[in-house]
C-alpha cells in the first residue's frame, strides 16, 4: 500500500552537535578515575541486582551525574557523533526511497549564544542532507544538569518533541508554557486511537486528564531499566539504568507488542490488561537483543515497520508474525550509544 504518513528526522551536523563534542573533549582532559564498584554502590540510587548494576535515575543526584554520568559521555569520541551523523543521513535517504516527504531541522542553541560553537553551520553536512531533505532553522530547549552540564536532548531525538494527538500537535517545549512530559512522544506508546500504554509519570498530566475526558484509555506503566553500553563497558560490568521510555522496552504494530522480558514482568498486570481488552498478541524481545532497541521501531504504516537490521532475530521473529519488517539499510549503533533506536530518531509531521 502506498505511505501517505510523513517523517520528521532529527537534525545532524555540528550545529548542534557541537557543544556535545566541547563537553567531551573537556571531560578527557579532566578525566576522573573509574570508580570502583563497591564506591559506585554507596552512591545514591545504585544498587545490585541478579543481572547486574541498576542505576535509578529518579533519584540521581549531582554526585551521580559527576561521579557516574561524566565517565559515560567522556567515552563517547567525536568519531561517534560523525557515525550517527551518516547512520541519520542514510535513514533519511531511505525514508525517502520508501515514499516519505522528510524535514530535518538545523538547530540553533540559545539563549544568549552560550553554545556559540554550536551555532555554526557546518555547510557540508547542510548540504548532504538537503539534497534529501528539506533543511529548516528551529530552536532546540536545553537544561543545566545538576554538575553543570548543558544538555539538548530533543536535538537528538525528534520523537521529543512532540506527540501527535488526533491530529495535532502536543509539545514538550512551548515559548509560553513548561515543559508538558505529555508531549515528549518516548514517555507513550499508542495502541489505537482510543488506547495508549503510558509511563506513570503522566498518570497526574493535564493533558492526560483532557484525552483520558475524551475517551481515551491509558494503562500506566512503570520505568524500565535500559542496558548502558558505556558505563558497562567503563565499569566492565553490565550496567542498566532506570528509563521511564516504555517505547525503548516495548512497541505495537498491529495486534503484535514487541515486549522485552524484563519490562513484561515489571508491568505483568497491566500489560496483560492492555492485552485482554486490546486482543493483543504478546511476542518477547530475544534476549540477546535487547540492548539493541528493536521494540523502538518505526511504524510506517498499518502492517510495515523499520527496525534496525542488527536485530536479525528479531526481524525473523516479527515475521513469522505476519509483520511486513523493513530492516534499515545500515545498523544505528552509534545513534545506540545516546541510548535511543529509529523512534527515537523521527516524528511525525
Amino acid at each position: 500500500m502506498p505511505l501517505k504518513r510523513k517523517a520528521f528526522v532529527v537534525a545532524a551536523g555540528k550545529e548542534h552537535e557541537g557543544a556535545f563534542i566541547d563537553r567531551q573533549e573537556s571531560m578527557l582532559a579532566q578525566r576522573r578515575p573509574v570508580p570502583k564498584i563497591e564506591e559506585l554502590l554507596r552512591l545514591p540510587g545504585v544498587r545490585k541486582s541478579p543481572k547486574g548494576i541498576i542505576i535509578n535515575q529518579s533519584i540521581m543526584g549531582p554526585v551521580l551525574f559527576d561521579r557516574v554520568y561524566s565517565i559515560a559521555d567522556a567515552l563517547k569520541p567525536q568519531r561517534s557523533h560523525n557515525r550517527a551523523n551518516l547512520e541519520r543521513l542514510s535513514l533519511i535517504r531511505q525514508l525517502r526511497s520508501l515514499g516519505f516527504r522528510v524535514a530535518t531541522p538545523r538547530y540553533v542553541l540559545h539563549p544568549n549564544n552560550i553554545l556559540r560553537r554550536a551555532e555554526i553551520p557546518n555547510r557540508e553536512t547542510a548540504r548532504k542532507f538537503s539534497k534529501y531533505s528539506r533543511v529548516f532553522s528551529a530552536k532546540a530547549p536545553y537544561f543545566e544538569t545538576p554538575s553543570g552540564s548543558l544538555l539538548a536532548p530533543a536535538s537528538f531525538w525528534a520523537r521529543d518533541l512532540w506527540k501527535k494527538m488526533d491530529g495535532k500537535r502536543v509539545y514538550q517545549f512551548s515559548a509560553r508554557d513548561k515543559p508538558n512530559a505529555f508531549g515528549e512522544g518516548g514517555e507513550s506508546v499508542d495502541i489505537s486511537d482510543k488506547a495508549i500504554i503510558a509511563n506513570v509519570e503522566l498518570k497526574n498530566n493535564p493533558t492526560t486528564a483532557k484525552f483520558q475526558a475524551k475517551g481515551v484509555k491509558f494503562y500506566f506503566v512503570n520505568s524500565g531499566e535500559e542496558f548502558d553500553r558505556s558505563l558497562s563497558s567503563a565499569l566492565k560490568r553490565a550496567v542498566y539504568s532506570t528509563n521511564s521510555h516504555p517505547d525503548l522496552f516495548l512497541g505495537i504494530i498491529g495486534k503484535v507488542m514487541l515486549v522485552n522480558n524484563d519490562f513484561f514482568r515489571q508491568n505483568r498486570d497491566t500489560l496483560k490488561q492492555a492485552i485482554r481488552e486490546n486482543g493483543l498478541k504478546p511476542v518477547f524481545t530475544p534476549e540477546d537483543e535487547v540492548h539493541l532497541h528493536p521494540a523502538n521501531f518505526l511504524v510506517l504504516s498499518q502492517n510495515r515497520i523499520l527496525v534496525d537490521r542488527a536485530a536479525r532475530k528479531t526481524i525473523a521473529l516479527l515475521r513469522d508474525q505476519g509483520v511486513e519488517v523493513i530492516p534499515t539499510k545500515v545498523s544505528l549503533d552509534a545513534c545506540r550509544l545516546s541510548g535511543g533506536s529509529v523512534r527515537c530518531l523521527v516524528n511525525e509531521l
